[in-house]
């Protein structure tokens, strides 16, 4: 369901079984595809790639060329700045701040191509707790987490718990 005041632009794509409430913007050339929701007032940006069960909770403002791998959440008043890879399985939190180019990590094990003798991938994604701030261009590595109130800088490689 898409609420009527939702501004979709130009070539973008929404499958069906998405979910986006009143006010919210979806810029150009975006992909959504299905179980998606998006809450009130929350802005996308051009080129975002939204992968199935992605949960953008409200007024939050993701930026432009972003890719989310699915079944991940984003927790209210959050922003995501441009170009950043929120990975399958991802939880962040809300008021939280990631600057651009952000990548984080869910798979120890370097499962590509193996699926038939490793079996079934499960992710062991990051977490980014409620107000934490992540400087641009910081990797993050599977099952980490990112505290409550905790501040990551510029260009960091997160290999423990913050």
């Amino acid at each position: 369901m898409i609420h009527r005041t939702v501004v979709v632009e130009e070539y973008s794509v929404i499958r069906e079984g998405t979910h986006i409430s009143q006010d919210a913007h979806i810029s150009s050339c975006v992909r959504i595809e299905q179980g998606c929701v998006i809450l009130y007032k929350s802005f996308i940006g051009h080129g975002v790639v939204m992968r199935p069960y992605t949960y953008i909770a409200e007024r939050c403002k993701i930026g432009h060329y972003t890719v989310f791998e699915g079944r991940c959440s984003v927790g209210s008043d959050t922003i995501i700045q441009a170009q950043s890879n929120i990975t399958r399985g991802a939880v962040i939190g809300k008021k939280v701040f990631i600057g651009m180019m952000f990548c984080g990590g869910n798979d120890n094990i370097i499962l590509h191509q193996r699926w038939d003798t490793l079996g079934e991938f499960v992710p062991n994604a990051y977490v980014v707790e409620d107000f934490a701030r992540i400087g641009f261009r910081v990797d993050v590595l599977p099952g980490v987490v990112i505290g409550k109130n905790a501040f990551v800088a510029a260009g960091s490689l997160v290999t423990k718990d913050v």
